[in-house]
Order: structure tokens, then sequence, then C-alpha cells
């Protein structure tokens, strides 16, 4: 029985063991796209609980319900067999339960897609689980970045530079505005995936710890695009500065991410990994794992830890990335790993004879929330108005923040000219602040 012939109220009376679903992901040519079956459920035993299910023909005879009390069915393809979850299935109820509501969960890209082909896990145990934890998760950030603020503010309250619990306040009420806009059907992503899953040229199946690995590369590569381009262009720009805003470095800050990420389509720099096969909810999740690594190295007390700063993304390296000195623009933008800054020429390791100064080029001074989220939007609308030209005013969009026509800017590359004793040379094309 698989599960395009259970009505979707019917599925929750499923004697379905959560962790004991066997799942063909075997790809369907293009002419097959009608008869795939992208979920095959095993049900195992209760023959009780065929009353509950009902086919595409009406209820279950009651030959078939003595045949599944005795035998259980084997999978098809090749996780014949096999007779647990793959890591995708994992992965996919874990980014369903964090944000269910969303547009750009997969039902809504389901919805989306014309051939209606993007899967949607059916598992509510693991769904009901996955979504303790990830409350679990929030709440432990949340703490975790308190806990820190408080043992900061003893630390530091004879120092020259007390702690500023308004950064943290700051942060809090970003974390509550993105949980209250994700309630909104305002997600690009929807529109980007769906049209990336409709043209893709494999299926994807994480059942080896090879493909895992591939799709950690993967989007790790994509993530260093994602986080350069940032950086680069004006437009997302608008929105990444929120999270460079603070001016001071603490755990808080990781998760002060921008109200408007939803709204600038950055979706377009993953859409590769689902155009590859991958699996929209799975790219989401791995992006979400990837962020969460990301929230311890927002600190400055944690030293430099040897050989690992060759190949990982550490506080040391992090604490470079959010500093605006002159020397330490354009640097570090790797996720988890900093392989892809020292390809690409953007790693830059800390000095201890350049202490960083964190914060944007231009401090921010306003501890007003929505100044904070929207300052860098508004300075970027004037901008277009007084453009005076529809190139000049392009250029304001897609070029690094702080150009200017005139070259009276402030783009990275202006600021090192105007500072010949910055230590470090960055070639031409070298992402902005």
């Amino acid at each position: 029985m698989s599960a395009e012939h259970l009505p979707c109220d019917e599925t929750a009376h499923m004697a379905v063991v959560p962790f004991k679903a066997a799942v063909d992901f075997a790809p369907a040519s293009r002419s097959e796209v009608g008869r795939q079956r992208l979920f095959d459920f095993s049900v195992i035993g209760h023959s009780s609980s065929a009353n509950h299910l009902r086919g595409s023909k009406g209820r279950i005879s009651r030959s078939a319900d003595r045949r599944t009390s005795r035998q259980r069915p084997v999978p098809s393809g090749r996780h014949r067999g096999r007779n647990f979850m793959t890591f995708g299935d994992i992965v996919s109820a874990w980014s369903l339960a964090r944000q269910p509501t969303t547009l750009a969960s997969p039902d809504a890209i389901a919805a989306f897609s014309r051939r209606r082909r993007v899967p949607s896990t059916r598992y509510p145990s693991i769904m009901f689980t996955t979504g303790k934890i990830a409350l679990c998760v929030t709440l432990f950030v949340v703490g975790v970045s308190l806990i820190e603020a408080c043992v900061l503010t003893r630390r530091q309250r004879d120092s020259a530079t007390p702690f500023d619990w308004h950064e943290v306040w700051i942060s809090l009420a970003d974390l509550a505005g993105r949980k209250l806009f994700a309630l909104l059907p305002l997600s690009l992503a929807t529109p980007i995936f769906a049209l990336a899953w409709d043209h893709r040229i494999f299926t994807v199946t994480l059942n080896s710890a090879l493909m895992v690995f591939l799709l950690f590369i993967g989007q790790e590569f994509c993530y260093y695009w994602y986080h350069r381009a940032s950086h680069r262009i004006r437009f997302f720009w608008a929105t990444h500065a929120v999270h460079h805003s603070p001016n001071q470095l603490t755990l808080s800050s990781a998760y002060r991410l921008g109200l408007t990420g939803k709204l600038t389509g950055s979706a377009m720099f993953f859409a590769p990994l689902v155009w590859l096969g991958v699996r929209p909810e799975i790219v989401l999740a791995t992006l979400s794992f990837n962020l969460l690594y990301q929230f311890w190295l927002h600190n400055t007390w944690t030293p430099k830890l040897g050989w690992l700063e060759y190949v990982f993304n550490t506080p040391s390296a992090h604490r470079v990335h959010h500093a605006s000195n002159v020397d330490y623009l354009d640097a570090n933008y790797g996720g988890v790993l900093v392989v892809f800054d020292r390809l690409f020429g953007t790693y830059v390791e800390e000095r201890a004879d350049e202490p960083c100064r964190y914060g944007l080029t231009t401090p921010t001074r306003s501890h007003n929330p929505l100044v904070v989220e929207f300052e860098h939007w508004v300075s970027l609308a004037r901008d277009i108005a007084s453009a005076g030209g529809v190139w000049t005013a392009i250029s304001f969009v897609i070029l690094p923040p702080g150009w200017r026509a005139d070259g009276s800017g402030e783009t990275t590359e202006a600021l090192r000219q105007r500072n010949p004793a910055a230590r470090r040379t960055v070639p031409v094309g070298t992402p902005g602040r």
C-alpha cells in the first residue's frame, strides 16, 4: 500500500513503526511521471490497523488484512531487504517539524510544483519528536546566549567597554520577528525550489555515507557563494547587514539574521542542489544544521584551536569575518569549513597585533530594532530614487555596498586604497564587506 493511495486524514491511523518505513526513491523517466511512487510504506503487524486504511477502491478486504498480519511486505528497488528510514527521511522530518507553516515547506513546494513531485514526509511520530527537538534547540540557544551575557556583564562591569544588553534585546526581537514572519506566505524559496525540482536531472537518495558527505560539501560550496554574494551585492547586503550590525560579538549575534531574508531570493544559491536531485526539504534542513554549527562561533573568549584552524570555521576565523578593520574585510565566508576560503583567496587569519573591532564600517547607533532591521533598505531606496538614471539605479542594487557613481563611495577597495598601511592585499573582485 503506497502513501499516495491513502487519504491525508487517515495517515495518522496507520500502524507504521516510525523508524521502520521502507522508502523507494528510484528515479522515474519523464514518461513515468504519473506512475512514480515516491514513498512506499511497510505496514508492520497489527492486523487491526488495516481496518483504518482505505485504498483507491474502498476498504481493504479481510484477506488483505490476514496477509498483512502474516508477513511483512518486502521493499522494492535498491532498498530491498532494508526496512528502516534513510538519513534523508529523518532530515526531511526535521525540516518539516522546524518550519511546518512556512511557504518554503515541502507541502507548499509540492503545491506550487506543476508535477506535484516534491515528496512530503508522513511520519507523525517523527515530526512530533523532531518538532520538540527543534523547540528545545531554540530554547537552548537563547538560554546559553543569556547565560553568556550575564557572565560577560559581570566580567566587564569595571572595564572601559561595559556589556551592552541592548544588543541582546535587538537579537531576541529579530528572532521573535522571524518566527512571526514564518507564518506568512512570503518566501521566494518556494517558486525557486519548485522550478529547480521540476527540471532536476537526477533524484538523489541519501542512503550511503558517501552521498551524505557529497551533500555536505555541495551545501558548503553553495553557502560560501551565498555568503560571499551577501557581502558583495548591496541588494543581499541590505538583509545581511543586520547580522553584522552588533557592535559587540556575542552568542546572541548568531540568531540576528534579518527579517527580509526570505524576500530576497537567496534560495537561488542553493537551487543547484535541488536541480541535481536533492529534495528541497533536505536542502533547507542541511542549511539549518550549518547555521546551528555557526552559533558557537560568535564569541570572543574561545582561543585559536591549533590545526583545526586550517580546515574548520572556528571562533577565531569568524571573529575576523565580523570585524570592521580594513585588514579583515572580505574574509572567511565558509559555514562549517574554511576550505573554499583558502581555495578562492578569502581566508584571513586573526592577528594579535590587530584586535578586532566589531560592527559595520559605519557603526549602527540606534537601539530601535526597526531601525536596525530596515535602515539599509531605506538607504538603498533613497539612493535609487536619487540615481538620475536607470543604469545608476541598477548599479546601486547589484554593486558592492558603499558604491557611488563619482567614485567617492566607501567600498572595501576604496577603503583599502585610502589606507595603504593595510597589510592584506585583495585581488580585484573579492567580495565586499
